[in-house]
């Protein structure tokens, strides 16, 4: 038999067609004319792809495999023996060598023709660069073995809502594990997730989820969910949805998570909150109630020591009058910490209403008051718009008399008490100094001076019960603010408070056209 050209059989008009509709793609035409020969014809576009110009070298069938990766060709030939002997699809992937010296993928379809005798003679097809593609299905099979990885390693479970508008649903192998099942061991679906929900959990569950699916808020919830054991956890789902052109819900995606460790022990938590709350309580109740009924025995006492003194005082020997003198001044000091123990037990939120407190015109009218009582004394008071604290009047002034109570109790001994006071306000806080010029103390009783009883010294020298300080930290507690002492011995002290501002002089700062980023300098 002659061997056909395939050259010529293409010198036809079907030829150049076929030529004109390749061009420009990435599509390249061949043409096995006779499977007992080599030879192939190859189209122009398929020299392009490969790097070449047309009929850089004669195409065979022979020049393919030396240009196949030697990795493809035991595939590509199963391949073609199989579409020959029984007609399965040809239809494979596989790479070639380009002029450069680098691989591309290609993707080779072909059919045979039979002869009269159903033996195939003659083979076409055609050859598309499929790189793109390729890269693209390794990146999402990346992705993919990311994902897989992470939801393997993670402790939360995954579950995926393919449509919401169907029932089916993915759950991962951990999602089964933290409900006690082995994986695939119920069916994956909304209504079985439904009924593993506590009751009470299953219309706030919906709730969030229409407000989700409509109102795109987040879905993000605690609720409980029954084990394989029958025993309920609790849980967090969170998840969002992706959606359709029009805004509808498509596909959804979430996890949950095992907070049953977390629910106990915010539940001890709040439990021993409650009993605190109710033993602190119950020990204000009764330090009022002992400090009240307390007065009434010691005003007896006081009374009738007062009463011996007038009518025998003068029949009673010195050493008598010396010991009336300590019992007369045991009660002073007995009912002085009465009074304290009295004002700290009352030291709560409900003492009174919290309001706007002036802070200038307070320190203002404590200056005048202080120095009446003490002529000598000198009180700077310094107050840059401060403005107004919240709080409750009466014990914000109790605190600040404390303090300046304090600077002259603790004077210096050669020295003139003086007292500098200032004011001014820094975000959403207002900060009062008060610097003495006094004994000072040693920085290693810092904390201890803050302590209900705790004295630097005896009260033979300093007069007083040791909760005034105490009482001072537990105003600025009550208030939710902060309280700091800075001291250097035998110079003196200062106290500094920060207390909340009052929400209407918070903004008066900021509308103010001289206010700096921190409303004071």
């Amino acid at each position: 038999m002659t061997q056909p050209n395939p050259q010529s059989l293409y010198a036809s008009e079907e030829k150049e067609h076929f030529e004109l509709l390749v061009q420009g793609t990435h599509i390249g035409i061949w043409d096995w004319v006779d499977l007992n020969h080599s030879d192939v014809y190859w189209s122009s576009s398929y020299f392009r792809l490969l790097g070449y110009e047309n009929l850089a070298f004669k195409p065979s069938r022979d020049k393919f495999y030396e240009l196949l990766h030697p990795d493809d060709r035991d595939a590509h030939q199963r391949a073609l023996m199989s579409h020959l002997d029984d007609g399965s699809e040809y239809d494979i992937e596989h790479r070639l060598l380009k002029k450069n010296g680098s691989y591309s993928w290609f993707r080779s379809t072909g059919n045979a023709i039979l002869n009269e005798s159903g033996q195939p003679i003659r083979m076409l097809g055609i050859i598309e660069i499929i790189d793109q593609r390729k890269e693209f299905e390794a990146e999402k099979q990346s992705a993919q073995e990311r994902f897989q990885l992470a939801i393997a390693g993670a402790s939360v479970g995954v579950w995926d809502w393919l449509n919401v508008n169907r029932s089916e649903q993915f759950w991962s192998s951990k999602f089964y594990e933290l409900l006690g099942y082995e994986d695939q061991e119920i069916a994956s679906n909304f209504e079985n997730f439904v009924s593993l929900l506590h009751m009470e959990d299953q219309q706030r569950l919906f709730n969030t989820l229409d407000a989700h699916f409509l109102k795109n808020q987040p879905f993000d919830m605690e609720y409980r969910m029954r084990l394989k054991c029958g025993t309920y956890h609790w849980f967090r789902g969170s998840g969002i949805a992706s959606r359709n052109s029009d805004g509808s819900p498509a596909r959804m995606v979430g996890s949950i998570e095992d907070i049953e460790d977390k629910k106990t022990a915010e539940q001890d938590v709040a439990q021993a909150l409650r009993k605190l709350a109710d033993s602190n309580r119950d020990l204000e109740q009764f330090a009022y109630a002992a400090s009240h009924d307390l007065q009434e025995p010691l005003r007896t006492i006081a009374s009738y020591l007062q009463l011996i003194e007038r009518r025998y005082g003068n029949q009673l020997p010195d050493e008598a009058k010396e010991f009336f003198g300590f019992v007369t001044d045991g009660c002073k000091r007995m009912k002085e910490l009465i009074n304290d123990l009295l004002q700290l037990s009352q030291v709560r939120d409900d003492y009174a209403p919290f309001e706007g407190i002036d802070v200038e015109q307070m320190l203002l009218a404590m200056k005048e008051n202080f120095i009446t009582q003490y002529p000598s004394l000198k009180i700077d008071v310094h107050c840059e718009d401060a403005g107004f604290v919240y709080g409750i009047n009466s014990l914000i002034q109790r605190l600040f008399s404390n303090f300046i109570g304090n600077a002259i109790k603790y004077r210096h001994p050669d020295r003139t008490p003086e007292i500098k006071i200032e004011a001014r306000a820094l975000e959403d806080k207002i900060l009062v100094s008060f610097q003495d010029n006094g004994i000072g103390i040693d920085n290693r009783y810092f904390d201890n001076i803050f302590e209900i009883f705790q004295r630097l010294h005896s009260a033979s020298d300093y007069p007083g019960t040791g909760i005034g300080l105490a009482l001072c930290k537990k105003i600025v507690k009550l208030h939710k603010g902060t309280i700091q002492v800075s001291s250097t011995p035998d110079k003196g002290s200062c106290f500094t408070v920060a207390l909340p501002q009052e929400a209407t002089s918070i903004k008066q700062a900021k509308d103010s056209p001289n206010s700096n980023s921190l409303g004071r300098q």
